[in-house]
Order: structure tokens, then C-alpha cells, then sequence
């Protein structure tokens, strides 16, 4: 049976970390699970457009790496992502720090760790994950994690379905899903326990963290996210200092797709918020709004 070292996953160049070189103000940008800097480069190349030098992160365990990522501890995430900010920090006024999915939740984890937020810093927060499932759900897996050796979520998979097949492909491009010894190897694929207590300990460390979060925040959702709810998004909302603007738009989970619909709307929002931030250089004022 094949494994996943031998498909060479995530060998493109896309797929590796970047630095845009721009302007002084420079924009820190987290990926989402599983994804790599693949997803985050078209919105730090608008930014970049914009005057910002932008630097796309590859978490640990994540892209060419996908092979150990059951190995690694959500601190390991927060740990890159931290460094990479107070890196930054050295340099650059002001900042900003951009969170995808995950990688919203890897954000407000390394704010907290950083300690002190630099000056003229502003957090932009993208369908943020915070929380997976729902409380029944958490309970469930805390009860059984004993004897919870993990799951096969593709095991009954239907490889000809065209929304399970482009669901693949958005993470792992290279797969060919017609090749039988592929499909087997996707049919054994396990998901450890490991995974979800990663997930479950980076959410709960970014909702303790969300009220350190003291910074102008923008906060994107889509309205139609069937991965992170506009409920869970909202719920975050009540624990971030801000000042806050929150923006929901027509649109599910890929919002850092050129592609989508709301691709533009998305970029507007940000690329506004940036000129913003680059503007202020004093007291920072915003309100909540809700869109």
C-alpha cells in the first residue's frame, strides 16, 4: 500500500514559506489546518500591492512536513508564529497580524505569549476557529478518548462524488483520487486522537487568550461557513477587547479563494483596515460594527 512519503506531498513552490519585501509596515500571515502558505499568498500579494512587505508562515508538521504532523503539539504552532511576530516586530511599525481558521486561533495564542503587543499593531482575524464541535460532541470524545484509538473518515468514501473529490484536492492538489492504490491508501487513513486534542488544545487556548487581545481586531465571516459557524464566530466576538469592526459576508469557508464570490469583498475589508492601521500612529479608535 502506498504511504504519504512516497506521493511527495506539497512539493510546489507555492506550498513553501515567503517574505514579499515592501514598505515598512509589514503583515504576518497564518494558515488554516491543514493548509500551507498556498492559501494565505494571493491576500499577502494584495497586500504586498499595497505597500506592506508580507511573510506567509509554514506552521510546523504542515506542507512538505504533512508527514509528521501527528507527531507534532499545537505549542509547536504557536511557538513558529511567535517568533516570526517578534521577528517582524524588530523591524517594521506598524504590524499586522492575519489569522486564517487554525491559524486565527494560532494568532491570539502567540499574542498571549508574546507578552507585551507592539506598538501600532492591528489583528485581523478570518472565519477564526476557535472551537470544534459542539459541547455534546467534546463530551463524547472526552469520554471515549480511552479506548479512542482515532478514525477513518474517508473509509466509505465515494471518490466519484465531485464536492468530496474538490474537498481533497483544495488540501492535497497533487492526488490522483482515480489511482485504486490511492483511493486505498485515503480509505486506511487514520486520524489519531492526537489531532483532536490539538485542535481542541489550540481553541481553548485562544478563547483564555482572546481577552489579552488588547489591539484594534477585524473580524471576517462568512455567513454560509459550514466549518466555522457565524454563532462560534459571534461568541468569540464577546471576549475580544477590540476596538473591534466585524464584517460578514456572502460567502462559506474559503473566503482566501481569488475565486469565490466574496473575494472581493473580503480583500476590501483588509486592505481598508490596513490603510487604517497604516494611518494611525497615535490613539486607535474604532467601534463595533456589525455588517
Amino acid at each position: 500500500m502506498l504511504n504519504w512519503q512516497e506521493l511527495n506531498l506539497f512539493t510546489a513552490e507555492e506550498h513553501q514559506p515567503f517574505i514579499l519585501n515592501g514598505g515598512q509596515p509589514a503583515a504576518l500571515l497564518l494558515h488554516g489546518f491543514p493548509g500551507t502558505p498556498a492559501e494565505i499568498r494571493p491576500l499577502a500579494e494584495v497586500l504586498h500591492a499595497d505597500g506592506w512587505t508580507t511573510q506567509g508562515l509554514l506552521l510546523p508538521g504542515f506542507g512538505p512536513d504533512i508527514a509528521t504532523l501527528f507527531e507534532r503539539r499545537w505549542t509547536e504552532w504557536v511557538d513558529a508564529a511567535t517568533q516570526a511576530l517578534s521577528d517582524l516586530a524588530r523591524q517594521h511599525q506598524p504590524l499586522l497580524l492575519v489569522g486564517f481558521s487554525m491559524g486565527g486561533a494560532v494568532a491570539l495564542n502567540a499574542l498571549s505569549k508574546l507578552g507585551a503587543i507592539p506598538p501600532h499593531m492591528g489583528l485581523v482575524l478570518l472565519a477564526p476557529f476557535w472551537q470544534l464541535g459542539t459541547w455534546q460532541q467534546r463530551a463524547t470524545f472526552a469520554l471515549l478518548k480511552p479506548i479512542f484509538h482515532g478514525i477513518k473518515p474517508l473509509k466509505k468514501a465515494n471518490f466519484a462524488d465531485p464536492e468530496l473529490r474538490q474537498g481533497i484536492l483544495n488540501v492535497m492538489p497533487e492526488l490522483d483520487l482515480d489511482d485504486t492504490a490511492v483511493q486505498e491508501m485515503l480509505r486506511d487513513f487514520r486520524v489519531p486522537a492526537r489531532v483532536f486534542d490539538n485542535l481542541l488544545g489550540i481553541g481553548k487556548g485562544a478563547r483564555r487568550a482572546a481577552s489579552q487581545a488588547v489591539l484594534p481586531t477585524l473580524v471576517v465571516q462568512g455567513t454560509a461557513d459550514p466549518l466555522v459557524k457565524r454563532e462560534q464566530t459571534r461568541k468569540l466576538l464577546q471576549a475580544l477587547p477590540g476596538p473591534l469592526t466585524y464584517r460578514e459576508v456572502a460567502g462559506r469557508h474559503d473566503l482566501l479563494n481569488p475565486q469565490a464570490d466574496s473575494w472581493a469583498v473580503v480583500t476590501e475589508a483588509v486592505v481598508g483596515y490596513g490603510r487604517w492601521c497604516k494611518a494611525q500612529r497615535g490613539e486607535l479608535d474604532l467601534s463595533l460594527s456589525l455588517v
